[in-house]
């Protein structure tokens, strides 16, 4: 019902706006030029700001923008590299208005576009709540095998075990329920049994960008968006066929000790001391990434295919993975649009639960050795989007998902297969000062496992927000989304989630933002059922799980772009310098909050609602560009405070400061890059084991990369220090290694 509904008021919007667009429109015809080259930009975006329409530059640099009424318009032209640019233009009937765009280079990031905040385009700076942008380029240089290695560099963000910890929203469930939901070109990529995250799956070498927007995110996207949102945009090829390369190789050097030696394949202690240079006798990992892109008159299509092997660091370690992604968009006009994404991975790897000891922290116990997962995953995703009008336009999205896992351990065998069913109607309508956006969703969910049994699960939800522009500096933005969760004979549980912004913008260049809404994340089919004996730890189900999380979240913000005047000395003129600052206070308190504990009368493990916790803090982030560019400069801290608030305990898995540093530097076509990665030690964990192995997180990174032609070289080191630390128990993070990458284009 709900259904039609929707279905029927779009078709109603659709004859209103098409009725109210028969006067004489007009249109613009521009071209996008690179202000410094005076050459054609191609994948320029232009909107016309105040209304739903845009476009984007072809590989002439030209672009064109049909139906539009006439009057006065400001068209904003943006592009990754690029400073954005403002342009007036008026419209008369039945004419054509021609335009030209200069777009000067820039490495920071300001007036840029992101669609993940509201679930439409806008400006970064009128988003009510926190986004980061990592472009793809970036992403590249730290040669990740998978986009989690990269985006803990990102100020309040941790990963533990493959879990996104969010200004303290996930410590470490044991891979059971996210808080921050994960998506790939606006589709839901959480795992439909366990409510986790799958990294491997992700094409890093076939991003764009990723918007990361921090705060509740339920008023618009559900359960699993109540702390926050990752949203992976995927790059489209050109008009011209496009062919590239990735190949990568690199060994793991000796343990910080050497009673921690497990086998005679390190390659320094083989070069040192046996005197022997095989590399192929080496731990070591290596992989290759081909793909090919091209735009065809109206149809473009990209193909990716990736293998990637490694030998691990550890016992258990080792890996083999094959993945491949498919993408196709058919533009039957400059406002209709039709994509397609298939994509598909594999990943056979050994499973490594806990260390022997920890005087021997790289080796599993005896009875552990040569555990093994097989982990299949594929997706299919389709998106049709229409812009109806300048003022009217809507798209449907279809999503299957499946994941297909077993293991064969030697104390327990285990499998699950789980398909994930999603679709969703999202209608935009602008009229006066106001913006709505209003749509429906419907998942469901089912699984046949062992570890689980046979289980489904049902979600509903209609939303509505609406984006008012009070005045040029005044941007409020109200919406609510109402959810029904439901698992046969189990509970049927419902939320209202509410939120609202506000964005004052006094000045050019400085943005303040306010944001309070409500969140919440319904327990999942592997939180509710499972039943394991692993590595000597039960866990059983708990049917009485019947309450999905909720949590209210505010904060306030302030972002500031100062460009300093170049003409006010010589000493500016020579180091150009640019300059983004942004600071927030946030809090969150949380209800009925899912997470493990011990069960005392079943001798067990279980996942229980706990209570109410709380967390709160600050946040900083800084950047800084000299010499046009030469020199970027980043830095973030995050102060965290968080509690059990019936227990007074801190909550399990947080580090209560983290810092996020990096300097990047570039001569012609070299490039030298510092990461480093701070996080103080964890006040708290879930008693597991009697050993405490806790120490503070100090992590270093360096990169270095030459470009010749089409083709880059690069050597990267990670963790140089060779420091030794632990974000869960009993598990060793990655000691050093280092990294050889080719890439090139044909």
């Amino acid at each position: 019902m709900i259904r039609i509904k929707f279905i029927s008021a779009l078709v109603v919007l659709a004859v209103i706006t098409q009725h109210a667009q028969s006067q004489s429109a007009g249109r613009i015809q521009g071209l996008v030029l690179d202000e410094q080259t005076g050459s054609a930009l191609y994948g320029a975006n232009v909107l016309v700001q105040g209304t739903l329409l845009g476009a984007a530059s072809d590989e002439k640099g030209e672009f064109t923008i049909t139906r539009l009424p006439p009057g006065s318009y400001t068209l904003l032209v943006t592009m990754i590299g690029y400073e954005s640019q403002s342009l007036a233009v008026t419209i008369q009937p039945d004419a054509t208005q021609a335009v030209t765009v200069h777009l000067s280079p820039t490495i920071l990031q300001q007036r840029t576009l992101v669609v993940t905040a509201t679930k439409r385009h806008q400006l970064i700076e009128d988003a009510p709540t926190t986004v980061d942008i990592l472009q793809g380029d970036e992403i590249l240089k730290r040669n990740p095998v998978t986009l989690d290695q990269v985006l803990v560099n990102t100020a309040g963000l941790g990963v533990i075990d493959g879990q996104i910890e969010l200004r303290g929203s996930t410590g470490f469930n044991w891979a059971a329920g996210s808080r921050v939901m994960l998506m790939l070109d606006g589709h839901p990529m959480i795992n439909g049994d366990t409510g986790g995250i799958f990294w491997e799956g992700i094409p890093v070498e076939e991003i764009e960008r990723v918007e990361i927007v921090k705060g509740a995110g339920s008023a618009l996207y559900g359960s699993n968006a109540m702390a926050g949102m990752v949203n992976i945009i995927t790059r489209s090829p050109g008009p011209e066929p496009r062919f590239r390369y990735h190949l990568n190789w690199g060994f793991y050097d000796e343990p910080a000790y050497e009673n921690w030696r497990w086998t005679g394949r390190f390659l320094s202690y083989r070069i040192r001391e046996q005197n022997d240079y095989r590399l192929s006798h080496a731990l070591s990992f290596n992989g290759i990434d081909l793909s090919y892109g091209q735009k065809f008159n109206k149809t473009d299509l990209s193909v990716t295919v990736g293998h990637k092997r490694s030998s691990g660091y550890q016992e258990n370690g080792s890996y083999t993975r094959w993945n491949g992604m498919v993408k196709t968009s058919h533009y039957f006009t400059s406002r209709k649009k039709w994509s397609l994404l298939f994509n598909y991975s594999e990943n056979n790897h050994g499973e490594f639960l806990q260390w022997q000891s920890q005087s021997s922290p790289l080796t599993v116990p005896e009875n552990e050795r040569g555990n093994r997962i097989i982990y299949k995953n594929g997706c299919i995703l389709s998106t049709f989007s229409d812009a109806v009008s300048h003022q009217f336009a809507y798209q449907v999205k279809t999503n299957w998902n499946r994941t297909d896992w077993k293991n064969n351990f030697p104390d327990t065998s285990d499998f699950a297969v789980t398909d994930r069913f999603g679709s969703e109607i999202q209608i935009d309508f602008l009229t006066g000062h106001h913006g709505f956006t209003f749509g429906a969703e419907g998942i469901y969910i089912n699984t046949r496992a062992r570890i689980f049994g046979n289980r489904n699960s049902r979600d509903g939800a209609v939303y509505a927000e609406d984006e008012i522009r009070i005045t040029p500096l005044w941007t409020a933005t109200v919406g609510t989304r109402v959810d029904i969760h439901h698992i046969p004979d189990i509970s049927t549980d419902w939320q209202i989630s509410p939120r609202a912004g506000l964005v004052f913008r006094p000045l050019a260049g400085t943005s303040l933002r306010l944001s309070g809404g409500r969140g919440f994340r319904a327990p999942s089919l592997a939180e509710v059922f499972s039943t394991v004996n692993v590595a000597g730890v039960r866990v059983f189900p708990n049917l009485n799980l019947t309450k999905a999380e909720r949590a209210l979240s505010a904060e306030i913000g302030l972002n500031q772009i100062i460009m300093v005047p170049q003409n006010t000395s010589a000493i500016n003129r020579w180091l150009k310098p640019k300059l983004i600052f942004d600071a927030a206070f946030f809090t969150n308190l949380y209800n009925n909050m899912i997470d493990i504990e011990y069960n005392e009368s079943l001798q067990a493990f279980q996942f229980m609602n706990l209570g109410k916790a709380r967390t709160w803090g600050t946040e900083t982030k800084l950047q800084l560009s000299l010499l046009g560019g030469g020199c970027l400069v980043h830095s973030g801290y995050t102060w965290l405070n968080h509690e059990d608030v019936e227990s007074g305990k801190p909550l399990p898995y947080r580090s209560n400061h983290r810092v996020v540093a990096g300097i990047e530097l570039k001569w012609g076509a070299a490039g030298f890059g510092l990461d480093y990665r701070y996080a103080s030690r964890q006040r708290e964990v879930v008693t597991l084991f009697k050993n405490d192995e806790r120490v503070p997180m100090h992590v270093f990174d360096a990169w270095l990369q030459v470009k010749w032609h089409k083709m880059s070289f690069s050597i990267e080191g990670k963790n140089l220090g060779n420091y030794n630390y632990t974000l869960r128990q009993r598990f060793l993070e990655p000691i050093r290694h280092i990294i050889f990458t080719w890439r090139g284009e044909l």
